[in-house]
């Protein structure tokens, strides 16, 4: 899978179960890398480089996305809010309903029910757990010379329209880690 035409590697490098359709090749049905590997170290391992960068966009802190005024809020790459009761299932909503019934009638209701999240919120949140571990874990295998740390509360899954934005919040974060890192050996510092 190392040959092939550069649109469908592409291709299937974006494709994410249950958003983007997968690509089928030679039999095997390819995704994106990130689902099992969000930080490709190993395959540079045998490179022979002076420096080795990383990108973690599953990096802890940092700021918030911002606060939506009203209406739809988009939280953890979800979108909540008017009209995304359509998300879930009139069959999950009536499990949901006579658990929740269940529930009750057994404890209860002295406590004000919290807001529950959507399937979507719910597969969001899991895949944003799940990518932080694995890119813990890949970090601390693979100790990259210098790590940009982005983030993942900079934004939600699907926040393609704030691109420009992330792209400077990437830009920003290079740049700090690229300052710590210093010139290449031999090279005068750049002013």
């Amino acid at each position: 899978l190392n040959r092939g035409e550069l649109f469908r590697a592409i291709r299937a490098s974006s494709a994410v179960p249950g958003v983007f359709t997968p690509v089928t090749r030679e039999g095997r049905v390819l995704v994106d890398g990130g689902l099992v590997n969000p930080i490709p170290i190993a395959p540079t391992l045998t490179d022979t480089t002076d420096a080795t960068i990383a990108v973690n966009l599953n990096a802890l802190g940092g700021r918030r996305r911002r606060e939506a005024a009203a209406g739809p809020t988009r939280d953890g790459g979800a979108v909540t809010g008017e009209g995304t009761e359509k998300a879930t299932s009139a069959e999950v909503d009536s499990y949901r309903e006579r658990i929740a019934q269940f529930f009750r009638e057994q404890f209860g209701d002295s406590e004000p029910a919290e807001p529950q999240p959507t399937a979507m919120e719910l597969l969001s949140k899991s895949f944003d757990t799940m990518q932080g571990q694995i890119a813990r874990m890949k970090l601390a295998t693979y100790a990259p010379t210098v790590t940009v740390e982005i983030p993942r509360s900079a934004c939600g899954f699907f926040e393609f329209d704030r691109a420009e934005e992330l792209a400077a919040i990437g830009y920003e974060a290079a740049s700090r880690a690229l300052a710590a890192l210093g010139p290449p050996a031999g090279q005068p510092p750049v002013a």
